[in-house]
């Protein structure tokens, strides 16, 4: 028994020695931390809901800390991924040096080529994305990619890489983007199975980006926010993955419920999650801002609601939500907060 017991606790340990912060405050607060080894995430989204920007700001995050990222970019052009990085911090370093100028959006900056009068804020740009992303490896593979080419291509990078250079985590983005020959069912749920066994071998974090159906989503006719059925694909996608995680558009119509400045709000909603299920009883908004192509650090924090679009909380956040907007403004006892955290049913598990 006592065998068991230190078996069990070196464990936990090298678990915990594995969390890797998402540079996503309200992840990193929902998840104690961030990502764990045990971690296997389902990310979902509509097209155009940011989906990427959130992948990309993950995997800068996580290789600023100089652990090594591998980005299987599946939908994206060559070089697209560094070309909008590039630009949005070439962006925000005019911003700091020249507010004045107007800013120039993406597709202008690309097709207008290389241009010395921006060489200066690029070269800049440049050099401090190459120390902060230097262990990021982005793989692209636009033409028919397999799911067994995909597991041939990590071997191979695994098997190359030496000690410094084993992956920390890899992203895919994303799943929808294999080429299936056959049943879609079927070959998804083959995938997503292959997925878990290659996760267990590695003991990575893997983060999956996946669709959401197109068609009319499940719940009220006041629920905006999707659920885990709405997921595009089998069930086994959510039954296999650790985490899911969906982010959707917040209501226009209510805008003015959020603080002031809170533009292009998108809801972060951890639909499952088997270590962190008290997370599921919320939802943060999270500030997309199209100038940095990211999302904001700061959070306000909603509770969900079973047929119905979460409501923003008019309450004391639960003590694990350490960053949501109000959270350190409160004068309630820390005894007080945690009667409230029980009363609300918030720290069960699966």
């Amino acid at each position: 028994m006592t065998n068991k017991l230190t078996e069990e606790a070196i464990d936990r340990h090298l678990t915990a020695a594995s969390v890797i912060p998402t540079g996503n405050q309200w992840i990193d607060d929902a998840l104690a931390g961030g990502l764990d080894r045990r971690n296997m995430m389902l990310a979902a989204g509509r097209t155009g809901t940011g989906k990427t920007f959130f992948a990309v700001q993950l995997a800068q995050a996580v290789a600023k800390s100089q652990k090594n990222v591998l980005y299987f970019a599946l939908e994206a052009e060559k070089y697209e991924i560094e070309r909008r990085a590039l630009y949005y911090a070439t962006i925000r370093l005019q911003k700091q040096h020249y507010a004045r100028l107007p800013e120039m959006r993406y597709r202008e900056w690309l097709h207008q080529g290389y241009s010395s009068e921006w060489e200066a804020l690029e070269r800049q740009a440049k050099e401090q994305l190459d120390l902060e992303t230097s262990t990021l490896r982005t793989i692209y593979r636009t033409e028919l990619y397999t799911p067994q080419n995909f597991h041939e291509d990590v071997e191979l990078l695994v098997n190359n890489a030496d000690q410094n250079e084993s992956p920390d985590l890899i992203i895919i983005d994303h799943l929808h983007h294999f080429f299936l020959q056959g049943d879609e069912m079927t070959q998804l749920k083959m995938v997503i199975h292959g997925l878990k066994r290659l996760h267990l071998r590695l003991e990575i974090p893997l983060v999956i980006l996946t669709q959401l159906r197109k068609n009319d989503m499940s719940g009220g006719k006041n629920k905006t926010l999707p659920a885990l059925e709405d997921i595009r694909g089998t069930a086994a996608l959510t039954d296999v993955a650790t985490d899911v995680l969906i982010i959707s558009p917040f209501p226009s119509d209510r805008l003015d419920e959020l603080p002031g400045g809170f533009r292009n709000p998108m809801f972060f909603h951890l639909a499952k999650s088997r270590t962190a299920s008290e997370a599921r009883a919320f939802a943060g908004v999270v500030r997309y801002d199209a100038t940095v192509g990211g999302y904001g650090r700061d959070y306000v924090l909603c509770k969900t609601k079973a047929f119905e679009d979460p409501e923003l909380l008019d309450e004391p956040p639960p003590i694990w939500a350490k960053h949501a907007i109000g959270a350190n403004k409160t004068n309630i006892p820390l005894i007080e907060r945690q009667r409230l955290d029980k009363k609300r049913g918030t720290r069960g598990d699966d």
